[in-house]
């Protein structure tokens, strides 16, 4: 008696819209949260690598002001801008592009980087037997220098496969709940 009551099929094509509805809203949601991955990761890789160009050219920039440095303070001066750049340019530029990327959970984001970057800056130490080495290999040239500048280009290098590397694994259940998403869509 049921069914000759209640006619089922008007009903079906309620369901399968509002199903394919949210299955639209996910899709939605997670192609978003892909595109904006993408894009925080061009801005924070933009960011380091300014912020390492002009420790680059600041290292480059030292060769003009060769009396005031010496074999005792090189190493104090390295550590100093280094710490300078990280603290001045990197730790800003990153908090402001978190801050006006990420929507939601930006500020506990910021947040977090910003302690990254600040223990990142305060470990990081100048070999000081390399750069003996290098003073001695020329006694009239800064060649330590140079190997800093070199060893910069080497760290952006680096800094690029970690970026990579996070942002693969962060973006990895993102592209697969957006697969399963439209594949399901698709069947559906």
């Amino acid at each position: 008696i049921g069914f000759f009551i209640f006619d089922l099929v008007h009903i079906e094509f309620i369901i399968y819209g509002v199903i394919g509805l949210i299955l639209f809203l996910i899709t939605g949601i997670l192609f978003g949260l892909l595109i904006l991955t993408w894009k925080m990761k061009s801005d924070m890789w933009g960011i380091v690598d300014y912020s390492l160009e002009i420790m680059k050219s600041a290292v480059s920039d030292l060769n003009q002001v060769n009396s005031q440095i010496s074999k005792e303070n090189i190493k104090d001066i390295l550590g100093l801008l280094f710490k300078g750049i990280i603290h001045i340019v990197t730790i800003p530029m990153m908090s402001k592009v978190i801050s006006d990327k990420v929507p939601i959970v930006g500020g506990f984001v910021n947040r977090i980087v910003k302690k990254i970057l600040t223990l990142v800056s305060d470990k990081v130490k100048f070999g000081e037997e390399n750069l003996k080495q290098e003073l001695r290999k020329k006694e009239g040239k800064p060649n330590a220098i140079q190997v800093y500048s070199n060893s910069i280009s080497s760290v952006s290098n680096g800094l690029e496969r970690v970026m990579n590397l996070t942002f693969g694994v962060a973006q990895f259940p993102l592209k697969l709940g957006f697969g399963i998403m439209a594949l399901i869509l698709i069947l559906f």
